[in-house]
């Protein structure tokens, strides 16, 4: 089972530390808050989990998740990289707000295939996925209690 990203290559690409892009490997830094740690990692080995968009039951005529996702991003990979290669610079040093430094015309097109990239990033991480798995279960317990009492109403 292979390694799968749960935040696109392409995102964290946008994150490599300016230093490194002309290495054969460019690094970004990721900061563990749990273990208090900073380290170097290569877009390409962050954010990945082992078999993240594997299901052993899957329904092999289903499209896989990964593709779907995969799709998105291809989309919206142009515009991303369109606004992108414009420049960023800080607003100020106390507000973090980033602004494009020349203005970028989008077309519609551009607009929808980011917007539906970002929205589906919300999708996309692990703590989504622990929040909807406990969901669905609690969804389902409650679905089999209330089938259960109807049951018993009919029985009664």
């Amino acid at each position: 089972m292979e390694k799968q990203h749960y935040v696109p290559r392409l995102y964290l690409e946008g994150f490599v530390d300016p230093r490194s892009r002309a290495l054969k490997d460019p690094y970004l830094w990721v900061v563990d808050l749990q273990e208090e740690s900073v380290r170097k990692r290569s877009p390409k080995n962050t954010a990945k989990l082992k078999g993240y968009y594997e299901w052993d039951d899957a329904d092999p005529d289903l499209p896989r998740l990964e593709s779907l996702y995969s799709t998105l991003e291809s989309n919206a990979a142009p515009a991303l990289r369109k606004i992108a290669s414009r420049g960023f610079r800080l607003k100020s040093q106390f507000k973090m707000a980033l602004h494009c430094r020349q203005q970028v015309a989008l077309t519609v097109r551009e607009r929808f295939d980011i917007a539906r990239f970002v929205g589906f990033q919300l999708s996309r991480g692990p703590g989504f996925r622990g929040t909807a798995q406990d969901v669905l279960i609690k969804q389902g317990v409650e679905h089999f209690e209330t089938q259960l009492s109807d049951d018993e109403l009919l029985r009664g």
